[in-house]
């Protein structure tokens, strides 16, 4: 659980719990039990034993507070003296150790062993109290991880966990981890004591928002940070149930994005209808609570379910899933408040509890959490402002996308085969109930019986649309001047998506002219993402993707994210390109080598935009080459050695290289590092994110070369983009992976007053004298062998320019011991932009 994503979930739901057991009364030791067993647990690190130590106020004594496994019965009773730093002997004689617990509270530093020996080397080990907390022959700890809790005054604590098993030791990721829990130990601390003085409900509302910005600083797709939102808020406020709905860009539907307890979406996605001003005046008119108050832009409490319904825009349409019969359940109280931002309303905040129905529910909400949730919703609202602007980084979604495409673009050379892929991938993809990708055939959108998959299969054995002229498109069409949405979307060449069926009905030009063949009784589209699929200006066809579901889940339906658009548009992409060239080599009759290339030439087009660096021609690019050329129709028309190489010099040509280059350039804003905001990145989390990164690279059988690591203690933050800076790490670590023999090193140090560099090096052969010269021209490193290439390094160069950095080939630095390659990335330590600014 290394990944950065993974740490800030597990962060944002540990906060969550605790909000919730504050806003219950729960004490400090009550809540660093639940972080304790919360860390031990199977799904996060799965350790023998969890302890957390606090110190008392003089700042001489710590105390046990919680733990789990064999830790338990020391709660309360375990006690560490704190030594001043300065008095700490570096290396003590057996009298002057202290205990390595009491050595990491002293001076504040973490500690992991990852072995018995580790552990026992360290200068103040002094097993003191192994025999009683670790009795029996052979269960003595094979692993020990310790990290200082801060707050402002300093150390304030630590929490370790110990491991038994010899061959699963505590890592390096474990440490990151951690050490994110440590800071959410500092904070509930802090919270906790904060509501001991009395001031419990004010803790709860700050530690609430603090929650909620730290999501927004962090997330890269919003539908998370609404998820984190809905549980905090719900929480925070001591609710049953939380849910957050926004208006659409057109401004005709309210829908839900989030929600939990009552409010968890199930079998439909709620959505509403935006009333006009009149119909939020006419009482005969019922246009629903929850519409109401977005379109009205006011707040409404009830104390329970007879309040509520005395509402004359109550309509309790979503009940029968809010509140099913057999749970003999109702809505308890309530309260909404419309979501602004200025003036504008943009979406709408609900929470509510869940009563007996016949059963007095006496729980409300004070006058105190109303004045809060009014905060907590203005908070709310300039977040997702802020998450809404173009730019927010999106690193996640390539990778999630890389597999989908890497399966489209593989086997023959075929449009029914390719488009068959297309379809059945994008729909396990997205867990989808349908998709469907037509095709342009003169002047109709054809959908043959194989470019189909689920429910678009039903009906007609083949699909057409006729296009028309895009003067005939009007913006609000009479019925018979409606044109059907597919029609729109590629003669418009506009991309549509409805999170809800009543978002999908609401275009304007919606017609669901097969849907009488789609749909059995009670079934309906319930989510819609639909796309032009052009090329160079020309259309290619439309591919379109319904319904999503649940993972693992046969009736419950979600919602298409963001990041689904952003995934979505990638592959259509590919697909789009993947068609376009099929088509052109055959309309041309090119020679097959040369469709092969086109292919392939995609191919890298699509690890582009994976941002990943994978550009070069590679030995796995050439292994599927070599498989699509045994399953060509014709297979004993083998290629001789020239034809092979001209295939291969197609692919290499360096006008080729150049247009990829321009063209991913074009969709960098967009797909890589675009709008990631420039903040203070760590360089220490950054390498361990972009290791782990490197675990998962299983397109290339990379060797397992051990990477030394040496990133001083007190290193400052560089400026940056934390997603390029991450590329450009894994980049060069696993260019130095493929070369290795033996070792790689990654060192770090502040090299001027303002800056840092990190060097990445390995004991391989180096880099040629002319390779080194066309890479500091800006030239792709290629020798003559096909095998090799530096595509990927070219464009960290350039990324790395753009984040007013360097990187550059040197010798290796004679502390590294290291004779080969060796790259040097400097980084600014400030806003460099700021500065220009400010001069200005």
């Amino acid at each position: 659980m290394g990944a950065d994503m993974n740490i800030l979930r597990l962060s944002t739901g540990l906060q969550a719990e605790l909000i919730k057991a504050l806003n219950s009364g729960a004490d400090t030791r009550r809540m660093m039990s639940c972080i304790a067993d919360r860390v031990a647990s199977d799904d996060v690190l799965g350790v023998d034993a969890c302890s957390i130590c606090l110190l008392c106020p003089d700042r001489t004594v710590a105390t046990q507070y919680a733990g789990t496994g064999y830790q338990r019965k020391y709660v309360g009773k375990a006690k560490f003296r704190i030594v001043p730093t300065d008095k700490v002997v570096e290396l003590p004689s057996k009298q002057q150790r202290i205990g390595i617990t009491s050595w990491i509270l002293s001076v504040g530093k973490p500690f992991l062993a990852q072995s018995a020996e580790q552990l026992q080397q360290h200068p103040h080990y002094t097993g003191k109290h192994d025999p009683e907390r670790l009795p029996g022959e052979g269960l003595g700890l094979c692993s020990l991880l310790g990290v200082p809790i801060r707050a402002a005054e300093g150390v304030s604590g630590l929490i370790k966990v110990e491991r038994r098993e010899r061959d699963k030791p505590l890592t390096v990721d474990d440490e990151v981890l951690l050490k994110a829990v440590a800071r959410v130990i500092g904070k509930c601390k802090t919270y906790a004591e904060m509501a001991e003085k009395g001031l419990r409900e004010e803790a709860v509302a700050a530690w609430t928002i603090d929650v909620i910005s730290e999501a927004a600083a962090s997330e890269s797709e919003l539908d998370s940070f609404l998820h984190t939102v809905v549980t905090v808020t719900a929480h925070a406020m001591g609710a049953d149930s939380c849910g957050i709905y926004l208006i659409d860009e057109s401004k005709r539907t309210l829908t839900q994005r989030a929600g939990v307890g009552s409010q968890q979406p199930r079998c439909v996605i709620r959505s509403y209808r935006l009333p006009s001003s009149d119909q939020t005046e006419r009482a005969e008119e019922r246009v629903g609570l929850t519409a109401w108050i977005a379109a009205t832009g006011e707040t409404f409490y009830a104390r329970d379910f007879e309040e509520l319904k005395k509402h004359p825009h109550h309509r309790g349409e979503y009940d029968r899933w809010n509140f099913p019969a057999q749970e003999k359940t109702q809505c308890g109280a309530f309260m909404g408040t419309p979501l602004r931002t200025g003036t504008t309303v943009i979406g709408l905040l609900k929470v509510e509890n869940v009563s007996r129905v016949g059963v007095p529910d006496s729980r409300g909400f004070s006058e105190k959490k109303k004045t809060q949730f009014d905060v907590l919703a203005h908070e709310i609202a300039l977040a997702i402002h802020w998450m809404e602007e173009p730019g927010q980084g999106h690193y996640q979604l390539v990778w999630k996308a890389q597999p989908t495409i890497s399966e489209i673009l593989s086997g023959s050379l075929n449009t029914r085969s390719l488009v068959e892929k297309v379809v059945t991938e994008t729909a396990k993809l997205f867990n989808a109930r349908a998709c469907a990708l037509f095709l342009k055939e003169g002047d109709k959108l054809v959908q043959p019986p194989w470019a189909a998959y689920g429910w678009a299969k039903r009906g007609p054995r083949v699909r057409e649309y006729r296009l028309v002229d895009p003067k005939q498109i009007r913006d609000n069409p009479t019925k018979d001047e409606k044109v059907g949405l597919t029609v729109w979307i590629a003669v418009k060449r506009e991309r549509f998506t409805a999170r809800s069926n009543l978002e999908l009905r609401m275009h304007p030009h919606h017609k669901g002219t097969y849907d009488k063949f789609n749909f059995e009784p009670g079934q309906q589209c319930e989510s819609f993402m639909g796309v032009p699929l052009v090329v160079r200006g020309e259309l290619v066809g439309v591919l379109k993707v319904e319904t999503k579901m649940k993972p693992g889940l046969t009736q419950e339906v979600t919602y298409f994210t963001e990041q689904d658009e952003l995934v979505f548009d990638l592959i259509a992409n590919s697909a789009a390109n993947a068609i376009h060239y099929i088509q052109y080599a055959k309309l041309q009759k090119r020679h097959e080598a040369e469709a092969i290339a086109l292919i392939y030439k995609l191919t890298l087009l699509a690890f582009a935009h994976r941002g990943r660096g994978e550009l070069s021609l590679t030995k796995h690019i050439l292994e599927q080459a070599d498989a699509t050329i045994a399953n060509l129709p014709n297979p004993e028309a083998k290629f001789s050695i020239k034809e092979r190489e001209r295939i291969y010099n197609i692919i290499r040509d360096t006008e080729y290289s150049i247009e990829v280059l321009n063209d991913l350039y074009s969709q960098y804003e967009r797909w890589f590092g675009a709008g990631d905001q420039r903040v203070p990145v760590q360089i220490g989390d950054i390498v361990v994110s972009a290791l782990e990164e490197l675990k998962k690279d299983r397109r290339r059988k990379l060797k397992g070369v051990p990477v030394k690591l040496n990133i001083p203690e007190g290193l400052p933050c560089v400026w940056g983009r934390p997603s390029v800076i991450r590329y450009v790490i894994h980049e060069l670590l696993r260019n130095a992976r493929k070369y290795a023999k033996s070792k790689i090193a990654l060192f770090a140090e502040s090299t001027t007053q303002d800056k840092v560099t990190i060097f990445v090096a390995d004991d391989g052969r180096g880099i040629q004298p002319e390779l080194r010269k066309a890479f500091e021209k800006g030239m792709v490193m290629r020798k003559q062998e096909v095998t090799e290439g530096g595509l990927g390094l070219l464009l960290s160069k350039h990324f790395m320019d753009g984040e007013h950095g360097q990187l550059e080939v040197v010798s290796p630095p004679a502390r590294m011991d290291l004779g080969g390659a060796c790259f040097a990335m400097t980084l600014p330590t400030k806003d460099i932009e700021l500065v220009e600014e400010l001069e200005d």
